[in-house]
């Protein structure tokens, strides 16, 4: 228990319960004891990563549905917010004990994970024909079933009762799959290039565009969600 602060006090009686279940669960790696089991460490922290994860997503989708705001909007809001800032503190954290390195290695190894192992997964399980899809409306008999092969930004389960199912209209509505995983592509190469022509730094410059597109993306988005309009590329039936 912290000794001093009202909410640090409240904080840590309201994370102890979590704190508790993980710490008893997962093997302490910095024992000397437990050194030899790092694996099943990384792996027991996975699975608690994947239980956060899918209580945080309902949550915010949940709270969307009840206010009536898009599900992308509030993934690029409190969803952005909650996964990113943990990100950026352990990457100033690491910055400002002289790791720079490890700092932008955690940065893009997080993201990377998250594409390449989660939504991987995520989509591997769909179109193997394991998933179920959403299709029409949620509201009649018959509008869920098997995904037949391709991935819907649906998700696994209804959202809202009696909205129009996703994957009837995949990629024709603003962050749509196939666009969101075009911009990231696009800002990955621009990142990766930025730190080749930089000698591995990151300038002003840089730094002030990717801040500037991604606050103009979000605005885009609310536009888009609101206004019911999108920018798409009709002939390849993708929308951003």
């Amino acid at each position: 228990m912290p000794e001093s602060g009202c909410v640090a006090k409240t904080m840590f009686v309201m994370t102890f319960p979590i704190k508790a279940v993980v710490f008893l669960t997962t093997p302490n790696v910095l024992d000397k004891r437990y050194e030899k089991y790092y694996v099943l460490t990384v792996i027991i922290a996975a699975v608690w990563l994947a239980v956060f994860a899918i209580l945080m997503t309902d949550v915010i989708e949940y709270f969307g549905c009840g206010i009536g705001v898009d599900g992308t909007v509030m993934g690029l809001s409190l969803g952005a917010i909650g996964t990113s800032f943990p990100n950026l503190y352990a990457s100033i954290l690491d910055a400002k004990s002289g790791q720079g390195c490890e700092a932008i290695c955690q940065a893009i190894a997080s993201n990377t994970y998250n594409v390449s192992i989660c939504l991987a997964l995520l989509w591997l399980i769909h179109t193997i024909g394991l998933g179920y899809c959403d299709y029409g409306s949620h509201g009649f008999l018959g509008g869920h079933g098997p995904c037949n092969g391709c991935y819907a930004p649906s998700g696994l389960r209804p959202l809202c009762p009696f909205w129009q199912g996703t994957n009837n209209e995949f990629g024709s509505s603003p962050g749509s799959t196939k666009g969101a995983v075009l911009i990231a592509f696009f800002w990955m190469a621009f990142f990766v290039a930025t730190l080749a022509v930089c000698r591995m730094r990151v300038g002003k410059i840089p730094s002030i565009i990717m801040f500037a597109a991604y606050i103009i993306y979000i605005v885009y988005q609310f536009a888009a969600a609101f206004g019911h309009f999108a920018l798409c590329i009709s002939p390849l039936n993708i929308c951003f």
